[in-house]
């Protein structure tokens, strides 16, 4: 007698459990847009399955093609990227009242229609309100003080800057004829909202108006892929990358960066 109550009541908990995993098929198909409560009783638990794996599977195709679009909407314009990852002077307390200096200027040229790099300029600078830099700086940037005292102060890098900017693109405009073509692109607003700003106005410097664009790699991650802002050791993990080179060194950084961007693209 017990045995046949315990048999019937496995049996019982059994079509519950049943009965249980297909409402929960149908709640997963009915939240992807497939209503298949006329279906329930008639098909298999099987078929559900495969009918949730193909709808599940036209909702990711979905969501990239719109990424994608939304992407080459935001990149289409422009000639050529300009990643550019600045380490200037620091301390361990210093705040953005910090009179920091460009020690390290990057920047690596990506072709807008290969994603190819087409050059890259890397220059170290001599910082002259605080010439001598601090251990913390030096320890955090890997940058030494011979390397600084041997480089041109930010004036004549930022010329050769420009002067290499005209190499790659010769215009008898100048520079300015590059404002609606180029576009720059840094891990945060940082690099050309405070670094150069400062040096623009330590040095006197008219900031030329193809400066004045970025696309912050941290917000474009956030955009494209719906996940919170991270670092650029985040961004790389998120992709399925690690990051390759010494971290904060400037131009490795920058490598990074626009290793994003083309997998971005």
């Amino acid at each position: 007698m017990n045995q046949d109550t315990n048999t019937e009541t496995a049996a019982s908990q059994n079509e519950q459990d049943a009965a249980s995993r297909m409402n929960d098929l149908q709640k997963q198909l009915l939240e992807l847009g497939i209503d298949v409560s006329s279906t329930i009783g008639k098909v298999s638990r099987s078929n559900l399955i495969k009918q949730l794996k193909q709808a599940k599977s036209r909702l990711k195709a979905t969501q990239e093609a719109a990424v994608k679009a939304e992407r080459d909407a935001r990149f289409q314009p422009y000639r050529i990227y300009l990643v550019c990852d600045i380490e200037a002077t620091c301390d361990s307390d210093s705040g953005f009242d910090f009179a920091s200096e460009v020690i390290e200027f990057p920047v690596i040229a990506i072709d807008g229609t290969t994603m190819e790099t087409v050059s890259t300029f890397r220059r170290y600078c001599r910082p002259i309100l605080h010439p001598t830099l601090t251990d913390f700086c030096k320890q955090f940037t890997g940058i030494t003080q011979e390397q600084t005292d041997a480089a041109d102060p930010f004036t004549v890098v930022f010329a050769d800057f420009l002067e290499w900017m005209l190499s790659l693109y010769p215009s008898t405009d100048g520079v300015s004829a590059l404002t609606d073509e180029v576009i720059f692109v840094t891990d945060g607003p940082w690099d050309l909202r405070d670094f150069l700003e400062k040096e623009f106005i330590y040095s006197n410097i008219q900031r030329p108006d193809f400066m004045r664009k970025i696309i912050n790699i941290r917000s474009l991650y956030t955009e494209l892929y719906g996940k919170e802002k991270t670092n650029l050791d985040g961004m790389l993990k998120g992709l399925g990358m690690v990051f390759e080179g010494r971290e904060h060194c400037g131009f490795d950084d920058a490598s990074n960066v626009a290793r994003i961007l083309r997998r971005m693209v």
